[in-house]
């Protein structure tokens, strides 16, 4: 049986792999010597940092950390390396920063990056806490929204992340890669208008028809698909995956 091809590269390039949040990163066999070099760093960074460098068992800061440097300072040390680690794929470990900033500084802007964590840690209800007080407290900021609208687009919940990725599109500075996801939502429950006008905002006519055709063919609305990927290849004839989803649709057909 033949497969249904991707779609076109412009918006494969834009839209990432999905799921994200139960990634998880074995790369402990594969390290380079750079790979271990940085990972050491990190490790003597944490360990010079004596207001971040308390025991993991630990939950709030000791005395003697407090009394060495002002909670603000404490916390954005605990901040920085808190960056530093989840750049360096240690992400449980800078979880523990983002939260033990937390505690120094009750007020820490730590909210964005532990929700990520969180998700890609698979603590759900931690995480969705933590996008919900991150969206509050940075309204209209698009990358927030959009990692919020993949929380729920990865959990089956399509709609709360259509909004998402709206606001998103609205905000002083969208993200392509939102209507993109907009786009594949829409189409993925039909609303083929809907999509089109999302994948435009980033596409080409000829390139966003090739998407919805591609989608509404997974889909098994054929007919429909076939008129989207015909006005595709009409106007732009370089699109590869337009005339390989056309061949798909024709063998179907032929079986059936």
């Amino acid at each position: 049986r033949s497969t249904l091809p991707t779609l076109s590269p412009p918006a494969t390039a834009l839209f990432p792999p999905l799921p994200i949040d139960r990634m998880v990163f074995h790369w402990s066999f594969c390290m380079s010597p750079a790979r271990l070099l940085q990972g050491a760093l990190v490790l003597l960074l944490i360990a010079t940092i004596g207001a971040c460098a308390s025991s993991a068992k630990t939950t709030q800061p000791s005395s003697a950390d407090a009394a060495d440097l002002p909670p603000q300072e404490a916390a954005r040390l605990c901040i920085v390396t808190g960056r530093q680690l989840q750049a360096s794929g240690y992400e449980r470990d800078a979880i523990q920063q983002y939260e033990r900033a937390r505690l120094f500084l009750p007020s820490a802007d730590v909210s964005a990056p532990l929700a990520v964590l969180y998700d890609r840690q698979g603590m759900d209800a931690k995480a969705l806490a933590e996008y919900q007080r991150a969206v509050a407290s940075h309204p209209h900021d698009a990358a927030i929204e959009n990692d919020f609208a993949c929380f729920y687009m990865v959990r089956g919940e399509p709609e709360k992340a259509e909004v998402l990725l709206r606001a998103a599109g609205r905000a002083k500075a969208p993200l392509p890669r939102a209507w993109i996801k907009l786009g594949i939502i829409l189409a993925d429950h039909g609303r083929s208008e809907e999509s089109l006008a999302a994948f435009e905002h980033v596409l080409t006519p000829a390139q966003a028809n090739c998407n919805v055709g591609i989608l509404l063919a997974k889909r098994g609305d054929t007919a429909h698909a076939r008129d989207l990927l015909a006005s595709a290849l009409q106007n732009d004839p370089s699109l590869h995956q337009a005339k390989a989803v056309l061949a798909w649709i024709d063998q179907q057909n032929q079986q059936h």
